[in-house]
C-alpha cells in the first residue's frame, strides 16, 4: 500500500508542476526561458517528466505478475 500512495504522491506534484494555473501569482511568470514563456517552459518539462515517470513505472512488473497471479 505504500508503493500505491507514494506513486500517486509522485503523480499529484507532477501535476501541480505540469499545469501552470498558478503561475498568473507568481511574479516573473512572463520570464523567458529559451523563448517562452516560464508558465510554458514550466508545462513542457512537467509534461515530460510525467512522460518519463509513467514509463519508468510501467519498465517493472506488476505486484500480481510478481505473485504469479493473473495467469489465465
Amino acid at each position: 500500500m505504500q508503493n500505491v500512495t507514494r506513486v500517486w504522491l509522485c503523480y499529484g506534484i507532477l501535476t501541480i508542476v505540469a499545469i501552470p494555473w498558478y503561475w498568473r501569482w507568481i511574479p516573473g511568470a512572463t520570464t523567458l526561458i529559451f523563448g517562452v514563456p516560464a508558465w510554458a517552459a514550466s508545462a513542457i518539462v512537467g509534461s515530460a517528466l510525467v512522460s518519463c515517470y509513467t514509463a519508468w513505472l510501467l519498465s517493472y512488473r506488476w505486484p500480481d505478475e510478481l505473485k504469479g497471479g493473473g495467469d489465465q
